[in-house]
């Protein structure tokens, strides 16, 4: 069977992509890299510059007009994505709204079979063999259909067998204390809704230091591309003088390889920051016991909260509200005394994918 993974140079969506794409057994895999050239905009209060291709090409799917979406796309396209009788029956994954009207384009030409994740925009889902639907995204529109997947979080490549090769990886650079309770803390960013600040680090590090004053723990610090620098470098000073830490990593500031996989295999406790769903996705997605842990906001409530609470509701992990971090001990010592569920997305997307592909003879 053959799957072809479209890359649109943003790493959260390219991480479900693929991470459905890997579990989907016996596959044969191909990494299409989607960049347009071409008229660009912005959108207010974002960030960068978008193209305005995908949007046309959206228009010529929305009439199902698929030969002269191709043409668009071969004019707009810096990389020639190849459409030869070779890639016919080929199944196409793409993530986020940027790359669905180029994976409908491209499968529709191909008599391939089209998988979307997250919400398109301008296309109905009807449109696409399958949409893989965040709960989050799904409250937005509460529609159903055959073709229709939600998922609780966020489709990754984290399942037991990576993790035990990263955690083979982690061990041979990394010495972690024998017999010692291993916590791994995963720290998101700022963005439209959630804030993360130099004063929640310290209200943080203080109840960890607390935790850890009559206990043999050893911490695992990471930080996101979206963590403010004065946060980061806040926190690399106060971590200097932080005892039990065994490693800290903080990508976008600083060369280096990246252990984060490492982190969330050795943890026992993963304590995420409730802003980012993919950490959210991938740490309840190891098996290990998990604690969101509340951040500043921006509004009081949000759309995501109904799917941290289904979370913790169906035994993935524990909340801890931004108003109780310094309570964040009571809640570990709680968490050492539960079972927590491993959640498997890219499996369960994986399973409907074959059943979509084996009614149209792909495999």
């Amino acid at each position: 069977m053959k799957i072809v993974v479209l890359d649109d140079g943003n790493r959260g969506n390219f991480v479900q992509a693929c991470g459905i794409a890997k579990a989907v057994p016996g596959v044969e895999m191909e990494i299409y890299e989607v960049r347009f050239s071409g008229l660009r905009y912005r959108l207010p209060g974002r960030k960068g510059e978008y193209s305005l291709a995908p949007k046309l090409v959206a228009l010529f799917c929305l009439f199902r007009l698929w030969k002269q979406a191709r043409k668009l796309l071969s004019k707009f396209l810096h990389t020639q994505l190849v459409l030869s009788q070779e890639k016919k029956n080929t199944c196409f994954i793409s993530a986020g709204s940027l790359l669905a009207p180029v994976n409908l384009a491209l499968a529709r030409n191909c008599q391939g079979c089209s998988v979307v994740v997250m919400t398109p925009s301008l296309l109905p889902l009807s449109l696409f063999d399958l949409a893989i639907i965040p709960y989050h995204d799904w409250l937005r529109i509460k529609r159903r259909g055959d073709n229709i997947l939600v998922t609780l979080a966020s489709p990754n490549e984290v399942n037991p067998e990576s993790l035990k090769e990263a955690e083979n990886v982690f061990r041979q650079i990394v010495k972690l204390p024998a017999e010692a309770e291993v916590i791994g803390i995963l720290i998101g960013g700022n963005d439209q809704n959630y804030q993360v600040t130099t004063g929640w680090i310290k209200r943080l590090l203080s109840a960890l230091k607390r935790y850890a004053s009559n206990r043999k723990s050893c911490f695992l610090f990471t930080t996101s591309r979206r963590t403010p620098l004065e946060v980061v470098k806040y926190l690399k000073q106060q971590l200097e003088t932080f005892d039990n830490v065994a490693y800290a990593e903080y990508p976008g500031f600083g060369a280096g390889r990246s252990l984060y996989r490492g982190i969330l295999s050795c943890s026992q406790t993963l304590i995420v920051s409730e802003d980012s769903v993919n950490m959210i996705s991938e740490s309840i997605s190891s098996g290990h016991k998990v604690i969101i842990a509340g951040v500043a906001r921006k509004k009081k409530k949000l759309i995501f909260d109904r799917t941290i609470k289904k979370i913790c509701e169906e035994g993935y992990a524990l909340y801890v509200c931004e108003s109780e971090l310094e309570n964040l001990g009571s809640f570990l010592e709680k968490a050492r005394n539960i079972f927590f569920k491993r959640l498997s997305e890219a499996e369960k997307c994986a399973q409907k994918i074959l059943q979509i592909c084996q009614l149209k003879g792909f495999c």
